[in-house]
């Protein structure tokens, strides 16, 4: 009976010998798929943040740009008004001038 509690013991100890190489075994395939995996997404990673960090830079030129255009608009729309206003009241100056010649029947 003690022979068998020790080969018990011994082909107990080899199996958990044996499913701790499978584990070391998996582990680094693990390790190495994760590294060799890394290598191939870094530089398309790195390519995608520069596009972005680029067009980041793009929007915000364009929003620079949209500023000075509502500004300029903004600044267009005064002399616009001050352009109606001053047709407006030239329009009136020649109501005033043609009156006199209305009345007299010219």
């Amino acid at each position: 009976m003690d022979h068998a509690v020790a080969i018990a013991a011994v082909i107990g100890g080899l199996a958990i010998l044996i499913a701790l190489i499978v584990l070391a075994v998996s582990a680094v395939r693990l390790f190495r798929g994760a590294r060799d995996a890394q290598r191939r997404i870094e530089p398309p990673a790195n390519a995608l943040v520069s596009a972005a960090d680029e067009a980041q830079a793009r929007i915000d030129l364009l929003n620079e740009h949209n500023e000075d255009l509502s500004t300029a608009t903004a600044e267009l729309s005064v002399q616009v008004g001050v352009l109606k206003e001053l047709g407006t009241a030239g329009q009136d100056a020649v109501q005033a001038i043609r009156s006199p010649m209305r009345l007299l029947g010219r």
